[in-house]
C-alpha cells in the first residue's frame, strides 16, 4: 500500500477496506484497519460504517455493537446509516428491545429515523409476533408520509392474521392497495395464500373479500383457499 515513500491516507485505506468487505474477506478488511491504526491514520465514519455493514450482514451483532462503541470512543459523528445498520441487525436477530433502545438513542442524538429505520423495526416486531408494537410503528410511518415497502405491508398483514386480527389486517391491506404499493395481482394473492397456509383460513377469506372490494380481484376469480 505504501508507494513512493507516501503514506496512504484515510481515503486509500477506506478503498481497500471496502473492497475486502464487498467480496466477503472480512479478516483482510480488519487487517487493513489494524494497519491503518498502527500507521496513525485514524478511521473515519466511512471506515466504521463499511465494517459495521459487513459484520452485521454476517449476523455478528455483538461485534457490530463493539464497532459502534469504538465509533463513540473515537469521537466520530454517528450518522443515520450507522444506526440503521445496527437496528436492522438487531431486529433480524429478534432483539427488538435492544433495537428500540438504539432507536431512542438515535432520536436523542438528534438524528431523525427514516423509512429504513422504521421498516426494520416493523419487520423485527412482526417476526416476534408483536403485532401491536409493529402496527404502532407502521402507523407512524403512514403519518410521517414515509414510503413503505410491499414486503413491510405483507409482514404486517400476516402478523395481524396470526393474532386473529383479520379486520385490522383488512384495513392495512386496503391502505396498501390505495397507495398502489404493488400493481401485481399475484403479489396480493401470495399474501392471502401464505395466511391460509399458516392455518388462518378465516382471516385469509376476509383478505380475499377485501381484494374483491378494492377491485384488485374479480368476484369470480378462480382461487381456492385451504389451510
Amino acid at each position: 500500500m505504501k508507494q513512493a515513500n507516501r503514506e496512504p491516507d484515510v481515503t486509500a485505506y477506506n478503498i481497500f477496506i471496502n473492497y475486502f468487505c464487498k467480496y466477503g474477506h472480512l479478516d483482510q478488511a480488519i487487517d487493513v484497519l489494524e494497519m491503518m491504526v498502527s500507521d496513525k491514520c485514524f478511521p473515519d465514519i466511512v471506515t466504521y460504517n463499511t465494517l459495521l455493514n459487513a459484520i452485521s450482514k454476517r449476523g455478528m451483532v455483538e461485534e457490530a455493537l463493539g464497532i459502534f462503541h469504538a465509533i463513540r470512543e473515537n469521537g466520530c459523528q454517528v450518522v443515520c446509516i450507522t444506526y440503521n445498520t445496527l437496528i436492522d441487525a438487531l431486529a433480524k436477530k429478534g432483539e427488538v428491545i435492544s433495537a428500540m433502545a438504539l432507536f431512542d438513542e438515535m432520536i436523542g442524538d438528534g438524528i431523525n429515523p427514516d423509512n429504513v429505520t422504521y421498516g426494520s423495526l416493523v419487520m423485527g416486531f412482526c417476526k416476534k409476533n408483536m403485532a401491536k408494537e409493529a402496527l404502532e410503528l407502521l402507523n407512524q410511518m403512514l403519518a410521517l408520509g414515509f414510503e413503505i415497502k410491499a414486503t413491510t405491508f405483507s409482514m404486517m398483514i400476516q402478523a395481524l392474521c396470526r393474532e386473529c386480527k383479520a379486520e385490522t389486517a383488512a384495513k392495512i391491506l386496503r391502505v396498501m392497495v390505495s397507495k398502489n404499493i404493488n400493481h401485481r395481482t399475484a403479489f396480493y394473492l401470495s399474501i392471502v395464500t401464505r395466511v391460509a397456509k399458516s392455518g388462518q383460513v378465516k382471516e385469509a377469506q376476509m383478505l380475499y373479500q377485501e381484494l374483491v372490494k378494492c377491485q384488485v380481484l374479480k368476484a369470480n376469480s378462480q382461487f381456492t383457499l385451504s389451510g
